[in-house]
């Protein structure tokens, strides 16, 4: 479901080819100087930069959305980042994309939280039919509330067994098929 938390990425025209990027509470850095040693949120903007031919900008991005909380800010950083270097795709082709970018940075990850931060309308659920893709809005009653507590762990992917669980998962599903094909017998 959609939260008022989120991630923004503004551009800034430069007068040289060089992208800078600005983000409150890193280091700053020119993409074209990042490297496999460098700090993850580089190493994603980089990739995304690479792919859109991005270049002569300042990106400076701003986020109320808290970092390592479990609410998806990887995936909600890559969202606005495809999204400032000009792609224009539907929802499940600019979530794939991020998976892509983000993979190609080291972190197999899943659809879920890109389907989520980017399709999630406001006073709605999104449904997500992993078999084709596919996603439907699911309407809540306006007087629902919802609240999120933060453990004050900071959590990363990378830094847990995520990548182990899900090769797991997709053998066992190379072995008996499609999760929602399997049954008791």
């Amino acid at each position: 479901m959609a939260i008022h938390l989120g991630i923004t990425v503004s551009a800034t025209p430069r007068t040289d080819d060089r992208v800078l990027l600005e983000s409150h509470g890193h280091t700053p850095g020119y993409l074209d100087e990042v490297d496999e040693g460098s700090p993850g949120h580089l190493r994603l903007a980089h990739a995304v930069a690479q792919r859109f031919g991005v270049h002569g900008v300042t990106w400076t991005v701003t986020s109320t959305l808290p970092e390592g909380s479990g609410l998806s800010s990887s995936a909600a950083y890559l969202g606005a980042l495809v999204l400032a270097a000009g792609h224009t795709g539907d929802i499940v082709t600019t979530a794939t994309l991020t998976q892509e970018l983000e993979a190609e940075c080291g972190s197999r990850v899943g659809l879920l939280d890109q389907l989520a931060v980017l399709g999630t309308q406001v006073h709605h659920a999104l449904r997500i039919d992993f078999v084709d893709n596919t996603t439907s809005d699911v309407a809540l009653p306006v007087e629902w509330a919802w609240t999120a507590v933060h453990s004050g762990e900071h959590r990363s992917l990378a830094e847990t067994r995520y990548a182990e669980r899900r090769a797991q998962c997709d053998e066992i599903a190379r072995v008996l098929g499609p999760w929602r094909t399997i049954t008791a017998a």
